[in-house]
């Protein structure tokens, strides 16, 4: 897969290959449960239709308390109120977590708290997708706006100018909050950020 940035018009554009393969490895035989982390994006919802599945949309940065603007909200009171907005699990287990690009604004301690609760919902076999900014200095001040097009490539609007120093978390950094996941596979694509694609441990039923 071409994994080189594109501009549409104000759209930005850029191929993802983890992404699509994880999503495209779905099985196409059952219903499949997908959290995302992000909010809602119709054109997301469309991409998935394909499947029979339940998405479980987090809105993760959005819903935090409202007393704080996109820019100012505090990561720590984000993950302290977590597990309590959780969606009912009702039986079922997730296929798929999309994390987009919202572990970049969280500390590892704080990464680590938010999946204590989060791993346990996934099924044996069950993946988790995420970007990092690795490469820039800095990044948006809060979470793009990400959707899944027809390409299977991430398109965003543009970049709000406001700007925050980058994390850079590191993929041994990252897998200690994972600890019953393999870090399947990463991959730098040419916008700098890198890819990743982690598995939980055990046998898929």
């Amino acid at each position: 897969m071409d994994a080189s940035p594109a501009e549409n018009g104000s759209v930005r554009s850029l191929k993802a290959p983890l992404l699509a393969e994880a999503l495209q490895n779905l099985p196409p035989d059952r219903r499949v449960v997908i959290i995302d982390m992000g909010p809602l994006r119709s054109a997301t919802l469309k991409r998935l239709s394909e499947w029979r599945c339940r998405i479980d949309i987090l809105n993760l940065w959005n819903d935090a308390p409202a007393t704080a603007s996109s820019e100012t909200r505090d990561p720590q009171r984000i993950v302290d109120e977590f597990e309590e907005t959780l969606p009912a699990q009702a039986g079922e287990q997730a296929d798929l977590v999309l994390c987009w690009t919202y572990l970049n604004y969280f500390s590892i301690e704080q990464i680590r708290s938010l999946m204590r609760p989060l791993r346990p919902r996934l099924r044996p076999g069950g993946q988790i997708h995420a970007l990092i900014d690795s490469a820039a200095g800095d990044m948006p001040a809060i979470p793009r706006a990400l959707i899944i097009d027809s390409e299977w490539a991430l398109s965003w609007p543009p970049s709000e100018a406001s700007r925050r120093p980058t994390p850079r978390h590191t993929s041994d950094g990252l897998q200690g909050c994972f600890p019953d996941f393999t870090l399947e596979r990463t991959l730098l694509l040419a916008n700098g950020q890198k890819e990743l694609l982690l598995t939980r441990r055990g046998n898929a039923p």
